[in-house]
């Protein structure tokens, strides 16, 4: 709680008044994630966004607002997005490689994972993971016109 109350006050220095709001999201997701192996078999993916959501902290740090608004319509950043996406998917493959450490061990405590979820089918679920991120990585290179060099 002290470390959140320290982290909170620092968007205080933050260019935009309301970058606060941005991390409400996170803090709460980042308070669910221990309690999300018990309600969930997709833990890897809400670590994969307490992860990946650095980068919209990063992105706010710097003056960059993630979305925008006009009359109704949301827009988001596609370079952000993108990498923001390529972070979550490798965050997803390393843990669910990692969780099968444990795959025995939560079967007998009821804990669930991607490795308990996708034991079976595990190569295909890490190659869809991988083939994501591979994808969002080139939109990421697209989208930030990087050159052939970044091909």
């Amino acid at each position: 709680m002290t470390q959140a109350l320290l982290a909170a006050s620092c968007f205080s220095l933050f260019p935009h008044a309301y970058s606060a709001t941005y991390v409400i999201l996170d803090i709460v997701v980042t308070a669910y994630y221990p309690f999300s192996k018990r309600h969930s078999n997709y833990p890897q993916f809400v670590l994969g966004f307490c992860i990946a959501y650095g980068v919209v902290v990063g992105a706010l740090s710097t003056g960059i607002v993630p979305i925008t608004a006009w009359g109704g319509l949301f827009s988001v950043d596609p370079q952000l997005l993108s990498l923001f996406l390529a972070i979550l998917f490798w965050t997803v493959i390393f843990d669910t490689v990692y969780a099968h450490l444990d795959v025995h061990i939560d079967a007998l405590m009821g804990v669930g994972s991607t490795a308990m979820r996708f034991r079976h089918c595990a190569r295909r679920f890490l190659a869809t993971q991988l083939f994501c991120m591979i994808c969002a990585l080139v939109v990421l290179g697209v989208a930030g016109d990087f050159g052939a060099a970044y091909g």
